[in-house]
């Protein structure tokens, strides 16, 4: 009879592990973990419905009731069941893959993804298994940063940064270049820029900040000389030509200036008349490193020329008409006119009386047609005329 009750017992105890909810969640793994909120199942990528399997590359589908826990990449999945056997027997537990024989899991980078694993407790006669699905949520990853590398540019280059920015979880990112760059990474050199410059690009998700810095040469360019002057000058045959450029340079170096012939070294040109006619002359600025020039027209002009007057002395005796006869030439082969200082008339003509004897520098003017006045001066000398006595008987 006691074998009988003993029997009763133990196969009222399977009927209770088999059939009641209760007592299998009594036998069922606490887990150790913390896991995250099992609202991360509600998310779109995981059916409320059915979930996967990805172990041992099979696929199943699984139903409402298979327990779920949400855990991040990173996270230690520890399962530590805790059981009871009625009839006070050992019991052992396997876990499926990924757990390890102690039920344990570190997660890691990379293994986000949806698992379901198996635990199994046995007495050693019988086997009861419990499934969990694991949704292993992606952690957060630091924006990456490639592309972005130490530069050498030239004054007055358009800098531009063109990094490769990569977020993992796509999250929206917040990127902030130092200055002298804008917000677009972008950089209008100008001549005062040279130097070494240290940038720093700034990289959020709003999470995590990552920072990467480069360097930045911005080499010297030389900029030549400027000149300003006149593109043409003209002048007259005999006159002194005197170059007096504004030159300058961009970078505060020193200038040399030099001229073409027939201009001397220090920028002067004597003309002749035998210069008239038309010269290109070149105009050199050079910084040491470069050099400009710029052409100069100077157009050198036949001057007018006074008529050339000549004639020698004049004597003649009182009472005598004496008439100037000068030989008057013009260079240029111009028209002229001719005027006479007192005592003669406009014609070079003085009818001399008793009173007349003397001696006179009389000034004799030829002007031409361009406005040209030659002169010149010619003694006149007047001889008293001796008069026969005068008497009355």
């Amino acid at each position: 009879m006691k074998r009988l009750i003993i029997i009763c017992v133990f196969l009222c105890s399977l009927l209770l592990i088999s059939c009641s909810d209760e007592l299998t969640t009594a036998i069922e793994d606490l887990s150790v973990a913390t896991p995250t909120s099992a609202a991360a199942f509600e998310d779109d990528s995981v059916s409320s419905s059915s979930f996967v399997k990805v172990i041992d590359d099979k696929v199943e589908k699984q139903d409402d009731e298979v327990e779920k826990r949400t855990y991040r990449e990173g996270d230690l999945i520890s399962f530590d069941p805790i059981g009871v056997d009625p009839d006070g027997d050992v019991i052992t537990y396997k876990f499926s893959r990924p757990l390890d024989e102690k039920g344990e899991w570190q997660t890691e980078i990379g293994d986000a993804g949806t698992y379901q694993i198996t635990i199994t407790a046995s007495d050693g006669k019988t086997e009861v298994e419990k499934k969990v699905i694991l949704l292993i949520l992606s952690a957060n990853r630091a924006p990456s940063i490639e592309n972005f590398d130490d530069l050498t540019v030239k004054e007055g280059d358009l800098v531009e940064l063109d990094p490769s920015i990569f977020d993992y979880n796509a999250d929206e990112l917040t990127i902030e270049y130092s200055k002298p760059f804008d917000e677009e990474g972008k950089w209008q050199t100008d001549y005062e820029d040279e130097g070494t410059y240290v940038v720093k690009l700034t990289v959020s998700d709003g999470e995590t900040t990552v920072e990467k810095q480069i360097t930045v040469i911005v080499a010297d360019v030389n900029r030549p000389p400027v000149i300003e002057y006149a593109e043409h000058i003209s002048v007259l045959d005999g006159d002194t030509v005197s170059f007096s450029p504004v030159v300058s340079d961009p970078d505060g170096d020193d200038v040399t200036v030099s001229y073409s012939m027939p201009v001397s070294s220090d920028g002067t040109w004597m003309t002749s008349s035998e210069d008239v006619g038309t010269y290109a002359v070149t105009i050199t600025a050079s910084d040491g490193e470069d050099f400009v020039e710029k052409i100069v027209t100077v157009i050198v002009n036949h001057r007018n020329l006074a008529p050339v007057i000549s004639l020698d002395e004049v004597r003649a005796e009182e009472t005598d008409r004496v008439v100037l006869k000068p030989v008057i030439i013009d260079p240029e082969g111009d028209d002229f006119t001719v005027e006479y200082s007192e005592p003669f008339d406009s014609d070079g003509v003085w009818v001399t009386d008793y009173d007349s004897a003397g001696t006179y520098d009389v000034v004799i003017t030829a002007t031409d047609e361009n406005g040209e006045v030659g002169s010149y001066t010619v003694k006149v000398v007047i001889y008293d005329r001796n008069r026969a006595p005068e008497f009355s008987i």
